[in-house]
């Protein structure tokens, strides 16, 4: 067995290439406006194609136990992960995050880069073809017209989510290039954001952009030199632990009655009344509770909660909560480690956008989280810009 092991292990990253390449492929077009019959036969597909993928990867996580490929803490973290994670897909029966989990298992010590690049490299050829459809008239255009704006869907069945793959891609384009990053290239993903911005007119999303690109144009100014004034690793620990508790402080504590709050909910469009709603309807379970979030009117019943930490909290408890958080912290850092300043701003920018929308733990549009498990170093002078320190 362990022969056999060795001669595969080979194609092992042609092999997870593979099974994350189909993941991809299905992803965006899950979140298409087709009819129901086609969505129907979509579904059944992509049931097919998902089961393959989960061949594949287990496959490959027994290859990497027989060939002792995990570390000793890390093999430790990957266990009590895999306990929580079955937990809560038996108290919830949502299989998405076992799918994740098996996605980071069976990563480890692949070729990061190649994964990123594959990763932003499909996802914009596909948010490419919806869009161009959408434009053309193949795909539906829903376009909603608000008093203070107009909205296009742009293919896909909300507003929000064109704008929100543009932005996801963005952060791992920048952290690919790293120290190859450029005017021309901030240029380039501004541009593309604005046009989705213009067409959607996602506020969220061009705010967190700008933030992205101010901190790129910072790095490239600096000749992406790590900051001085971060000299201990556990300085990065706090920015997913902050962003956590100060998301959940505001949603317990929110008080309509008080004016202050009361304007911070209007500009955060409800997302502070509805995330108060949640707790209230749902309360918080150890290992969550099958809950159906619907994002748009249905007969009065929206009960969509944006704030990614809040949502993991109810829908899977508060263990997957902190499992979540410990993914960011591994991949802080490292950042840290590995001076790699890029990664740095990657992974700040998914944390904060997280505070606002649902995707702290949605694999499809953060393939950056892979960079906490994969291996780099044979790209050391494009990512790095100082002396890379042995992980300990």
């Amino acid at each position: 067995m362990l022969t056999l092991a060795r001669k595969l292990s080979k194609y092992k990253t042609a092999a997870f290439m593979l099974a994350w390449g189909l993941y991809l492929l299905f992803f965006i077009p899950a979140m298409v406006d087709i009819s129901d019959q086609t969505r129907i036969v979509l579904n059944t597909i992509t049931g097919h194609v998902y089961h393959f993928v989960y061949a594949v990867l287990f496959l490959i996580i027994a290859m990497n136990v027989l060939l002792h490929e995990y570390s000793r803490m890390d093999f430790i973290f990957f266990i009590i992960s895999g306990i929580i994670l079955v937990a809560t897909y038996y108290a919830t029966g949502f299989p998405d995050q076992i799918l994740f989990f098996a996605f980071f298992m069976a990563a480890y010590n692949l070729d990061g880069r190649k994964l990123i690049h594959e990763t932003f490299a499909i996802k914009i050829l596909v948010l490419a073809i919806v869009v161009g459809l959408s434009l053309s008239g193949v795909l539906s255009d829903v376009v909603v017209v608000l008093p203070t704006r107009v909205r296009h869907y742009l293919g896909f069945t909300y507003t929000t989510m064109g704008a929100m793959i543009m932005l996801c891609s963005s952060i791992e384009i920048l952290w690919y290039l790293g120290k190859k990053t450029n005017w021309i290239w901030i240029v380039c993903i501004a541009v593309l954001n604005l046009f989705f911005f213009y067409m959607t007119r996602t506020k969220m999303v061009i705010f967190v952009t700008a933030i992205l690109l101010v901190l790129s144009s910072v790095a490239i100014i600096t000749d992406f030199r790590w900051p001085d004034f971060i000299k201990n690793r556990f300085i990065l620990y706090l920015i997913p632990v902050l962003c956590c508790v100060v998301s959940l402080i505001f949603a317990f504590t929110y008080n309509p009655s008080s004016e202050l709050l009361s304007k911070l909910n209007s500009l955060l469009t409800a997302r502070l009344q509805l995330s108060l709603n949640a707790i209230n309807q749902y309360g918080i379970k150890l290992f969550g509770q099958p809950i159906t979030w619907v994002g748009a009117t249905v007969e009065g019943k929206y009960n969509y909660v944006d704030c990614s930490y809040l949502q993991l909290l109810l829908t899977f408890g508060p263990l997957f909560l902190a499992y979540a958080v410990m993914i960011y912290i591994k991949g802080l850092k490292k950042s840290f480690n590995r001076k790699d300043i890029m990664l740095l701003i990657a992974l700040t920018i998914t944390l904060i956008y997280a505070m606002t929308d649902p995707q702290l733990m949605t694999l499809g549009n953060t393939g950056i989280l892979f960079c906490a498990f994969t291996s780099d170093s044979e790209y050391d002078g494009i990512i790095c810009a100082d002396k890379v320190i042995e992980e300990k």
